[in-house]
């Protein structure tokens, strides 16, 4: 869950609070019923609460979704756990993107390269199995052939992730994101 999610659950769970203490507050016969039929009559011919109530429901809808989402996708600062022999062992998942970076722009005719790693977790028993997809978009030179680059760039990923890491990778989407005579210089990091 993000941490606008997050924010936007604490607000709306304090709100829903104070709208069943204030239920239980009249269903407890605190207030006259007059005063509640006239205050609660005019608060329903407003505007007003007809866009608060509209903003609830967009809200509801968000955390609907979020609940029902990919709540096993981890983002990327997260890890990846393996287990050995001796202990689990976390693997970050800026790692694997790093490792996917350096076999990817190995590949000749390759001009730049984006990652996004996926990793699903599967429970089976009493261990966790982490799936990994990963999807590469590339940039190649117009002297490159495609399918030759994109079988070699799978194979070459999924054996580097299996024999240096130790996962098995379950997709490996490539795309071709454009075919481009200029060389792209990686940004300088200071």
């Amino acid at each position: 869950m993000l941490i606008i999610d997050r924010i936007i659950l604490a607000m709306y769970t304090l709100a829903m609070t104070i709208v069943s203490l204030g239920v239980v507050v009249l269903t407890l016969r605190f207030f006259p019923e007059d005063v509640v039929w006239t205050n609660l009559i005019f608060l329903l011919s407003r505007w007003e609460t007809g866009a608060v109530a509209a903003i609830f429901m967009l809200i509801s809808l968000r955390l609907f979704k979020v609940s029902f989402g990919s709540s096993t996708l981890q983002s990327s600062d997260e890890a990846i756990v393996i287990h050995g022999m001796l202990g689990d062992v976390r693997v970050a998942i800026v790692a694997i993107k790093t490792l996917v970076d350096k076999v990817a722009r190995s590949i000749k005719g390759v001009r730049d390269v984006k990652i996004n790693v996926i990793a699903q977790n599967n429970k089976q028993e009493n261990l966790e199995d982490t799936a990994v997809k990963i999807k590469i978009k590339i940039v190649v030179g117009p002297e490159s052939n495609v399918p030759e680059i994109s079988d070699q760039m799978q194979q070459l990923v999924k054996d580097k992730l299996k024999n240096t890491v130790g996962i098995d990778v379950g997709e490996i989407d490539i795309l071709v994101e454009n075919i481009s005579n200029a060389n792209i210089q990686k940004q300088r990091v200071v």
